[in-house]
């Protein structure tokens, strides 16, 4: 199971670099959705898969404990 939540780090970690990138990808004069739809949605996804792999790392330690 240790090797499945460091897994989990490794992919929290890549996302969050993702996440990075796109908020350079702003264009912080206009912030517009209709100029930074590309950049709102990265933005989004990134952090909604930051949260997945948080809830199934607390998942897997949750099932370690139960068994």
């Amino acid at each position: 199971m240790k090797k499945v939540k460091t897994l989990f780090n490794i992919l929290t970690i890549l996302c969050v670099i993702n996440l990075i990138f796109w908020f350079i990808r702003l264009n912080y004069e206009d912030l517009s959705f209709h100029k930074n739809l590309a950049a709102y949605i990265g933005i989004f996804s990134m952090i909604m898969m930051i949260i997945s792999f948080q809830l199934m790392k607390i998942g897997v330690k949750n099932k370690k404990d139960a068994e």
